[in-house]
This record gives structure tokens, C-alpha cells and sequence, in this order.
């Protein structure tokens, strides 16, 4: 299993544990940690590690792809806009970080969206965010441009 997945233009890049990277192709970015990862790290040395790891981070329900609740939807959609590579978690597939999460975050629901280890917050914000121009800057400063 990926621990770490990430999209650029349209190829996902898969990191397995030791980070050798795997190439496969797919439309979404995904951090999963896997079984070997979980045996090592709690859930909340998890969730801190792809915090710090990783730039831009959406914690979702679903994949950018097939978003599983309208408010991941739309923050997907709001973040996609900005142009850049991002990860994302299906808190779906992990009931450990979904159920630590929220406690972690001191924000209850999902999706959240962290930039540079700082929770910026839920669908809402988002989205207020990217009509009022500051989202796609922030997101720009935060990640690098696709690869060519």
C-alpha cells in the first residue's frame, strides 16, 4: 500500500514506506498510511507527520475524484481551481484519523484543509477564501507548480 500519494498533471506519484517513489496513473492525491506505517505510528503520529510532510493537505471524505459528502465536493473543487498539486486523506478509508482528527485540530468536522501545518478550515472557509481571491496566492506560495 501507498503511505503517500500525490497527483501531478494527472500522474500519481506513489510513495511506499521507505519513500521510493511509484509511478501510476490516476487523477487524485491520497496520503494512506500503510499497514507496516500504522504498526509504527499512532494515529496522531500519523496525522502530525502529514501535516509536516506535506504543503497543501486536504483531509476529505472521498477522493478529489469521487468526493463522498458535497462540502468535500466543493472544497475540492475551490482547491483544484488553484492550479497546484495538493495530497489528500479519504478519512473514509481511515476511521483512526478521522476519529482523532477533530481533537488534534480543535475542529470538528471535515473536510479541513491545512497549508504549511496551519488548519486554514472546513468548506465554508474555503470557499470564502477562493471567491475572495486569498485562497489561490496562499496555495501558490505553498506548493510548487506541476512538474512539465
Amino acid at each position: 500500500k501507498c503511505w503517500l500519494r500525490q497527483i501531478i498533471e494527472g500522474e500519481e506519484i506513489c510513495f511506499r514506506h521507505n519513500r521510493v517513489p511509484e509511478k501510476r496513473r490516476s487523477v487524485s492525491s491520497s496520503i494512506i498510511p500503510s499497514e507496516h506505517r500504522e504498526e509504527e505510528m499512532s494515529a496522531l503520529e500519523t496525522i502530525k507527520s502529514q501535516i509536516e510532510e506535506n504543503s497543501v493537505l486536504l483531509y476529505m471524505k472521498g477522493t478529489p475524484n469521487q468526493p463522498q459528502c458535497g462540502f468535500s465536493s466543493q472544497t475540492v473543487q475551490a482547491l483544484m481551481a488553484c492550479g497546484r498539486p495538493f495530497s489528500f486523506v479519504n478519512i473514509l478509508e481511515h476511521p483512526d484519523i478521522r476519529a482523532e482528527l477533530p481533537a488534534y485540530a480543535e475542529w470538528p468536522t471535515f473536510p479541513q484543509l491545512w497549508i504549511k501545518g496551519e488548519l486554514i478550515g472546513g468548506c465554508d472557509i474555503v470557499l470564502e477564501m477562493y471567491q475572495s481571491g486569498e485562497l489561490k496566492p496562499m496555495v501558490e506560495a505553498a506548493s510548487p507548480e506541476a512538474s512539465a
